[in-house]
């Protein structure tokens, strides 16, 4: 087997202030306060490059992603649903109050 690195892109930074909105919504909703970093390219990268932009990641059993054996506790899928509709929530008022404007 060869590798050949083919292509990369800079890494793009979250929101900080979304960040801290979803960091605490994880532990308001009774989850474990665990801040990764995202290697693949998601589409919340291309966005991050246009307005603030914040990712929530629920965990897996086993931990892997992305393949035939994942699968989510429901415990854990109704923690981050929650957490989710908490950070939308303090997004949208930070929003309405205008101080969230899209980068330049």
């Amino acid at each position: 087997m060869e590798l050949q690195h083919l292509w990369s892109i800079e890494p793009i930074p979250f929101d900080d202030r979304l960040i801290g909105f979803a960091r605490q919504a994880v532990k308001d909703a009774g989850g474990k306060d665990t801040a990764i970093p995202s290697g693949p390219l998601h589409d919340a990268a291309e966005m991050a490059r246009l307005m603030p932009t914040v990712m929530l990641f629920s965990s897996s059993s086993p931990p892997v992603s992305h393949t035939k054996v994942e699968d989510t506790p429901e415990a854990d899928l109704r923690v981050m649903i929650e957490a989710y509709g908490q950070t939308v929530e303090r997004t949208l008022e930070l929003a309405a109050s205008g101080d969230l404007p899209p980068r330049e």
